[in-house]
């Protein structure tokens, strides 16, 4: 009887250590925020000491193997900048964007029974990979027009937009900065600028971006000049030049106002893109009223005048009729008159004669 006995106790000890649950994974935190470049600790512990077959740290959303640790063997680390401390924790060095995401610990215990926790790691970081967008673009005047502020960072940056030349005008720019849009109703051409977007969210340092704003507008306070000046003189080199305030560049187109006529080439050159008239040697019916026109395709184009009311003589001994310099050309000396010619005749007869007289008188005495 005593022998039954202890068999039945024997069978009901086997029998509850078969049935003995296993020690629980248990983590102080499932989640943990940690800034780019520190170090984050992951930790789980058990409720009991385990009897542990194998344990296997991974990287869920990646499936990479992180560590793997067993009684039976070596310990292995697959990430250089992780290590294994306390109980069953995880210890990550130089953290970096790209490990954020879920850790689990993956447990086998020595009676094939298995379980498993996850901790997720949160890698807060600064602005970093910004850049502005324009919309839209090609803009031009009177456009509304908004310029985005992106970036990547972790938790959501705030914006702040200024720009390089003034202030923003509170009546037509206004920005959120939340969503890093500045807003630019009406533009006009006193808009164009280049403005600055600053993101931060109290990780690492700001963030800048640069955004150039450009307009396309139509010709605008077109004027005339002319070299030289005033006192033009028939033959002098003259050049009318025009100019004007125009996005793409104006090209510029020339008229006179009374025929609509003007010389062509080589005495007067026209360039469009350059804006010049130039005369290569101005005549006195070049006189008129001068007419530039600018376009650029946008809006309507725009024009000045210039007179050029008289063109002076070219001054004594400079510039002839025919636009030469008289200097340039041989001296010629008028023909003598015939009085002239006698009167130089009659004088070197006389001298001759009284050379003649002294002589004799000198040959008498001696």
């Amino acid at each position: 009887m005593s022998s039954y006995k202890s068999f039945c106790c024997l069978l009901l000890a086997i029998s509850l250590h078969r049935t003995q649950a296993n020690p629980e994974i248990v983590v102080p935190s499932i989640l943990i925020e940690a800034e780019q470049g520190s170090t984050a600790d992951l930790v789980w512990n058990y409720t009991d000491s385990p009897d542990l077959l194998f344990e296997r740290w991974v990287k869920a959303d990646t499936d990479n193997i992180i560590a793997v640790r067993s009684p039976m063997s070596e310990t292995k680390i697959f990430l250089d900048r992780a290590e294994l401390f306390g109980l069953a924790s995880l210890r990550i060095r130089d953290l970096r964007k790209h490990d954020a995401g879920f850790y689990e610990l993956h447990t086998i215990y020595a009676d094939g029974q298995t379980a498993n926790r996850a901790v997720e790691l949160i890698v807060a970081y600064g602005p970093a990979s910004m850049d502005t967008i324009v919309h839209p673009y090609p803009s031009y005047e009177g456009n509304n027009i908004n310029l985005t502020c992106v970036t990547d960072s972790l938790p959501a940056s705030n914006y702040t937009w200024t720009r390089e030349n003034g202030d923003l005008p509170s009546d037509r720019m206004a920005y959120d900065s939340k969503s890093g849009v500045l807003s630019i109703r009406n533009a006009t051409r006193e808009d164009v600028d280049k403005y600055i977007c600053r993101a931060e969210n109290g990780v690492g340092s700001p963030g800048f971006e640069f955004a150039d704003l450009e307009l396309r507008y139509s010709p605008r306070s077109t004027s005339l000049q002319a070299d030289p000046g005033w006192a033009w003189r028939e033959g002098d080199e003259v050049t009318l030049r025009c100019t004007t305030d125009a996005f793409p560049p104006a090209t510029f187109t020339w008229r006179r106002e009374d025929d609509g006529n003007i010389p062509g080439e080589p005495r007067v050159e026209q360039n469009r893109m350059a804006g010049t008239l130039i005369f290569k040697g101005i005549e006195k019916g070049d006189v008129g009223t001068y007419v530039c026109e600018a376009e650029n395709g946008i809006g309507q184009l725009d024009s000045a005048k210039f007179v050029i009311d008289q063109v002076l003589e070219p001054l004594p001994g400079v510039i002839d009729s025919m636009g030469q310099n008289t200097e340039d050309k041989p001296v010629t000396k008028p023909p003598v008159s015939d009085e002239r010619s006698g009167v130089t005749h009659v004088t070197s007869s006389v001298l001759l004669s009284l050379v003649a007289m002294l002589f004799s008188l000198t040959v008498c005495r001696l």
